[in-house]
């Protein structure tokens, strides 16, 4: 089995339960640890849950976020290590972000199809409930990615005439997500989905870089067949050297999944950073002509309908910190 190495390589597996419940502790949840361990091929060296007191107190600490960034070593992988990227929320950090449409909690809870373990099935179905129908928020999410696109633009690529090449990849990733939403949202639009004022539910376009852009050639190769395009809102330019520019791209991309590690700096691609101001200047156009015009539906129900969401949450909530109290911490 392989090991969760610490900065020091040392590491030893949790036995020892320190709670006020312990005396409660069932067996079934040391043998759900140990499964978890043997099915994803890791050793547990730290499992903590708060007394459910805590979460029901009103405190700033629990404006918390946790990031974390560990080495693990995994048999099945070539290398000694692979660096895995854990984030974290206080719960009651998770609902205010769900409610402010926050783009990273849409990221981690919503719009990952990857799940290790769940505590509540009926939990996560509800919160994404709540994300995808009430607090679902293009403009939010579209802004997210363009400012990334344009922080590891500014950063990394610009005003450099040598750079690593696999930033193009980060940066054209974002474009692309948006992209991909944009043509979405004309979909939602083509076929009557859409509801003056209310920002249009819409497939969360792929993380795997290679079918977000399958995706988007698709979805535009849609919207240029159809035949009445021009009574959308807005014209969709595409880039006249894209088959070029995927070309390049594709050839980083398999570069990266056939390398690790950093590359070293080369000259930028002309054709690449073509592409990716001619996407930032359009996706810009549709952040500021369709969804800077759109709210979420949380937005435009009424208050009697709030009165009674509000209920729903608050019930969500009570009901799972309650749950909490049945798992004892589990301290080094």
């Amino acid at each position: 089995m392989s090991d969760l190495a610490s900065s020091t390589t040392s590491y030893h597996r949790v036995t020892q339960f320190n709670s006020p419940h312990a005396s409660n502790v069932l067996p079934q949840i040391l043998k759900l640890l140990s499964e978890i361990e043997k099915e994803n091929r890791v050793k547990i060296l730290f499992v903590y849950v708060h007394p459910v007191d805590w979460y029901l107190r009103v405190r700033d600490e629990v404006d918390l976020e946790i990031r974390k960034k560990v080495m693990i070593k995994l048999d099945h992988l070539k290398g000694d290590e692979t660096e895995i990227d854990f984030v974290g929320y206080e719960f009651r950090k998770m609902l205010s972000y769900t409610a402010k449409s926050n783009p990273t909690a849409m990221e981690w809870m919503v719009q990952s199809e990857i799940i290790y373990y769940c505590y509540d099935e009926k939990w996560l179905k509800e919160m994404k409930e709540f994300w995808n129908v009430y607090y679902f928020n293009l403009k939010t999410i579209v802004y997210h990615y363009l400012n990334i696109a344009k922080d590891n633009y500014c950063d990394y690529l610009r005003n450099k005439a040598e750079v690593n090449r696999k930033k193009y990849i980060y940066v054209m990733r974002c474009l692309l997500w948006v992209e991909h939403a944009k043509l979405s949202h004309f979909s939602a639009w083509k076929n009557g989905q859409t509801v003056e004022k209310i920002t249009p539910i819409i497939p969360v376009p792929p993380f795997d870089v290679n079918l977000l852009l399958s995706e988007t050639l698709e979805k535009q190769k849609e919207y240029l067949e159809y035949p009445e395009k021009d009574k959308y809102p807005i014209q969709f330019n595409f880039f006249d050297k894209q088959t070029q520019a995927l070309e390049q791209l594709n050839y980083l991309i398999d570069r990266k999944k056939a390398s690790s590690g950093q590359w070293t700096k080369q000259p930028r691609i002309p054709v690449l950073d073509d592409w990716l101001m001619f996407l930032r200047m359009e996706e810009k156009v549709f952040a500021d002509k369709i969804l800077s015009l759109e709210k979420r539906k949380i937005d435009c129900i009424t208050q009697e309908e709030k009165n009674s969401l509000q209920q729903r949450f608050d019930s969500l909530f009570y009901e799972h910190v309650m749950g909490f109290d049945k798992i004892p911490s589990v301290l080094e």
